[in-house]
C-alpha cells in the first residue's frame, strides 16, 4: 500500500501572523461579541433543521438559514441557479471575471441591495447539502464583509479573508470540512480541496 504525504494542518509562523492580524481587523470592524458568543455552527439538525429539497426553494431556505446564523436574518435572498459554463462573469463588486475565474465556480455573491443578498449557486452542488451549506457560508461571509465595509477590492486578497470571516461568524467547522476531503470509492482514494485557506 502506497504512502501519502501528511497534510500539514498548522500554518507557518508568517501565515499565523497574517491570519491573526486580519482576524483582529474583522473583530475591530464587526465587533468581538459575535466572535466570542456566537455558537460554532455544526452540520447537524440542530443548526440545519429544514428538510432538504434540491431546487430553488431548498437553496433559498438554506441561504436564509445561513444568513440567520451570521446575524443577518433581516436580509432576504435573490437566487440564481446556474450550470458551470453559464456562470455569470461578475464578481461581488460588479467587475468582470476572466474566463479563468469562471472555471469551477461553485457559487457567487453579487451584491447586497435593498435588504436582499444576491447569490448564485451551481446546480452540480445540489446533490451534496453539507458541502452546499459550507459553500453558502463562504458566500454569506462575502455578504457580511460587504455589509460591514470590510470587502477588499482585490479578489486574490478578499477570498482568503472571506474564509477567515466565515470562521469569525462561527462557520469554521463547515469551512474546514469543505477545505479537505479524503474519501474512499471503488476507484480508490480521492483527495479534494476547497476554499481559500488550508484546513
Amino acid at each position: 500500500m502506497g504512502e501519502t504525504a501528511p497534510v500539514d494542518h498548522v500554518p507557518a509562523p508568517d501565515e499565523q501572523e497574517w491570519l491573526l492580524a486580519h482576524l483582529r481587523e474583522v473583530i475591530a470592524h464587526a465587533g468581538r461579541r459575535r466572535f466570542l458568543d456566537a455558537p460554532i455552527v455544526e452540520p447537524t439538525d440542530e443548526f440545519f433543521p429544514d428538510r432538504w429539497t434540491p431546487g430553488p426553494k431548498g437553496v433559498t431556505r438554506l441561504a436564509l438559514r445561513v444568513l440567520r446564523h451570521a446575524g443577518m436574518g433581516k436580509f432576504g435572498v435573490d437566487l440564481e441557479l446556474f450550470t458551470g459554463e453559464t456562470a455569470p462573469a461578475v464578481d461581488p463588486r460588479g467587475r468582470i471575471f476572466s474566463q479563468r475565474h469562471l472555471i469551477d465556480v461553485a457559487a457567487w455573491y453579487a451584491s447586497l441591495d435593498d435588504g436582499r443578498c444576491h447569490f448564485g449557486v451551481d446546480t452540480s452542488n445540489l446533490d451534496n447539502p453539507p458541502d452546499l451549506a459550507a459553500i453558502l457560508c463562504h458566500e454569506v461571509a462575502h455578504a457580511f464583509r460587504d455589509w460591514k465595509g470590510l470587502a477588499y477590492e482585490a479578489r486574490h486578497e478578499d477570498e482568503p479573508l472571506t474564509d477567515l470571516t466565515a470562521v469569525y461568524l462561527g462557520f469554521g467547522i463547515l469551512s474546514t470540512n469543505l477545505s479537505y476531503h479524503y474519501r474512499a470509492s471503488s476507484a480508490g482514494w480521492n483527495h479534494a480541496r476547497g476554499g481559500y485557506l488550508s484546513p
